[in-house]
């Protein structure tokens, strides 16, 4: 019912319309209708090429992760930025007396020369 009511004002509108207009109108439906075949068949081309199809009977392919917009360069301007540093004032203390007592040769020992391997 919709439909029908929906073709009487088409039609009432290209009777009211003039030659040119009409002209017009029949170039953007054939627009249209040219754009939705080339839609059709870069979607078969897709399915050709990506082997997959629309899903048949709900089964899972990867699909949404296709139609989703990339991420690539956004997430590579995000990493390219260096972190800020967070220097503490406590740590490079006790870092630059650990330094200072190592020149000195009374830093800590190596590892497996401690007190345990001196008393064997």
């Amino acid at each position: 019912h919709y439909l029908k009511k929906q073709k009487k004002k088409n039609l009432l509108l290209l009777m009211s319309l003039s030659s040119a207009g009409r002209a017009a109108l029949q170039r953007v439906a054939s627009l249209a209708s040219r754009a939705q075949h080339r839609s059709a068949v870069v979607a078969q081309s897709a399915q050709r090429i990506f082997r997959f199809a629309d899903s048949v009977g709900h089964e899972r392919n990867g699909r949404k992760f296709l139609k989703k917009p990339l991420k690539g360069a956004v997430l590579a301007e995000w990493y390219a930025r260096p972190l800020p540093r967070y220097l503490d004032p406590i740590i490079m203390e006790r870092r630059l007396t650990a330094m200072k007592r190592r020149s000195k040769g009374k830093g800590p020992p190596k590892k497996g020369q401690g007190r345990r391997a001196k008393r064997r």
